[in-house]
């Protein structure tokens, strides 16, 4: 057996490295699947880096329609409505499409599902504190910055300080 600085790689990982033809896999990508797991956060880790995500977004939400930012929007496209339930968030923005943010536990994932780009799902960054996109695309609090900012046509930025 091999064993690499993430300990005792299985049977599997060693013909993959050794050229098995039945295997994909490069040892690189093997290792790479370790460190992912090495770094897996806690149960309670995750559940208060997501509610905190949500009460992030939420807030500032709510903050920005008391303060009377959304009426522009609201005027045209109908009333921003915002509601949380059970680790899902949903931001209803009018007549133009809903944002929903959910929980998903088993992977440790934070999904998006965006009117205006789809569906998407996240990571949690521990050394960031942000959440980072599974197929490497732009963090979680960058595209909800820039894809609320060009729906509201008012700038939305959120807090990235997440309680961890």
């Amino acid at each position: 057996m091999f064993r690499s600085q993430h300990g005792l790689l299985s049977a599997v990982a060693q013909s993959s490295f050794l050229g098995s033809a039945h295997h994909n896999r490069s040892f690189s990508s093997i290792v790479h699947t370790c460190q992912q797991r090495a770094t897996t956060l806690s149960h309670s880790q995750y559940v208060s880096a997501v509610e905190s995500t949500i009460d992030n977004i939420s807030q500032r939400l709510e903050d920005m329609a008391d303060d009377g930012e959304l009426s522009g929007f609201e005027e045209l496209s109908g009333e921003v409505d915002i509601s949380v339930s059970e680790g899902v968030l949903s931001v209803v923005c009018g007549d133009e499409g809903t944002f929903i943010i959910s929980r998903q536990t088993p992977t440790q994932q934070l999904w998006l599902s965006s009117p205006i780009s789809g569906p998407w799902h996240y990571t949690f960054d521990q050394d960031k504190g942000d959440w980072k996109c599974t197929k490497g695309d732009m963090p979680f609090f960058d595209r909800m910055d820039k894809e609320l900012t060009d729906m509201l046509n008012i700038e939305v930025k959120f807090d990235r300080n997440l309680k961890k």
